[in-house]
């Protein structure tokens, strides 16, 4: 199983095991240390270039540490300490049950649920398309050519605003190469077996390219001379080459989307195999993706069951909710992930500055943890 980080990008080092950082020497002066009370805030960590950190320190004596190097993310939460010169982070060692799931609430079909879901259909449908239609001018795009028009906001007011003679000439070359282009196409269609047929696809793919080379100019074109862009050319390709109205279809899905969120460590889910079971005995499945899955509901049945399989986690191969979900709507499962999230450290300390910032030594001693002016648990 895999899950993706969503919120505090910033993580920790690469270093496993324990980690006892060293505390540098401070002269007394007449400025006093921070207090502890004052210790409480969010700090970001700064002076060390490709490292990203954060450090959480709450009021009740809870920590998360987040550091982020390269292709190493590693964090850590505990219990944190000081004796007034220096700042100790005991982390808790990560869960030994395995990933837990838990069924949370059930909340109205919203906004977010059909624009991940009409994500999740655009991604299939453009993979689809690939398989049926071997064409990269059209498959690596997001263009049907079906009904295309200009659309794009007028551009400033500049120097070098494009002549309308200018504007012509380019609009002649894209309707000839649109021209071209169409001709191409229909020979494409003119073959029942056309994606065998590697040359007639490297034709059509070269008079597409130039056609959208010369339409893109006119684009251009039309945005600088501050002019409504009209559309020269409606291309016709193949049938197989269409993904059709994909925000229409979307619009009337009847479902069931299910979360899988883990909140406290701010991380989505990615990768789990999800089923629903309908009252008739019947079941659909998917795979979790950004956090969510869906189902479809069809008018009249029920979801009586979701189970969430997790193939890489031996403790916990497959959790069984027992629902009633016969409406549109979002199933939240609370997730904990902690036992996947490699610790960084057993214990850190780090040394209070004057000026309210901490400096761990070692590795990162060049770098401070500092909170901003606005920090709100700061007091």
């Amino acid at each position: 199983m895999r899950f993706s980080r969503s919120g505090l990008k910033n993580g920790l080092s690469p270093y496993v095991g324990s980690m006892i950082v060293a505390m540098s020497a401070i002269s007394a002066g007449a400025q006093a240390l921070p207090s502890a009370h004052d210790l409480p805030g969010h700090y970001y960590f700064s002076q060390v270039q490709e490292v990203g950190s954060e450090l959480l320190l709450k009021p009740n004596g809870q920590f998360q540490w987040l550091l982020s190097y390269g292709a190493v993310d590693q964090t850590a939460e505990g219990h944190w300490s000081t004796d007034g010169k220096t700042v100790t982070l005991d982390s808790k060692r990560p869960s030994e049950n395995g990933v837990t799931l838990q069924l949370g609430e059930k909340t109205e079909w919203d906004a977010n649920a059909s624009s991940l879901f009409e994500q999740r259909q655009e991604t299939k449908a453009l993979d689809a398309r690939w398989d049926r239609c071997p064409i990269n001018s059209i498959s690596k795009s997001d263009n049907d050519y079906v009904a295309t028009s200009l659309q794009r906001e007028r551009g400033p007011a500049s120097d070098g605003v494009p002549t309308a003679a200018e504007i012509e000439q380019a609009r002649s070359l894209t309707i000839q190469r649109g021209q071209i282009a169409q001709s191409a196409l229909d020979s494409l269609k003119a073959h029942p077996d056309w994606q065998k047929d590697k040359a007639l696809i490297q034709a059509t793919d070269k008079a597409l390219s130039d056609y959208e080379e010369s339409r893109e100019a006119l684009l251009d074109l039309y945005y600088h001379a501050r002019t409504k862009a009209i559309d020269p050319v409606t291309l016709s390709v193949p049938q197989e080459c269409r993904v059709g109205n994909l925000e229409r279809d979307a619009a009337k899905f009847r479902g069931v989307a299910v979360t899988v969120l883990d909140r406290q460590h701010d991380m989505t889910a990615q990768g789990i195999q999800a089923k629903a079971i309908y009252d008739q005995g019947l079941s659909a499945s998917d795979v979790v993706v950004n956090g969510y899955a869906f189902f479809p509901l069809p008018e009249g049945r029920r979801i009586t069951s979701v189970s969430l399989h997790l193939p890489d986690d031996a403790k916990n191969k497959e959790t069984v909710f027992a629902v009633s979900l016969s409406s549109p709507s979002v199933l939240h499962i609370d997730a904990d992930f902690s036992s996947e999230i490699s610790s960084g450290f057993k214990q850190l300390i780090l040394v209070i500055n004057f000026d309210g910032s901490l400096t761990p030594q070692g590795d990162l001693s060049s770098g401070r943890y500092r909170k901003p002016a606005a920090d709100p648990l700061a007091h």
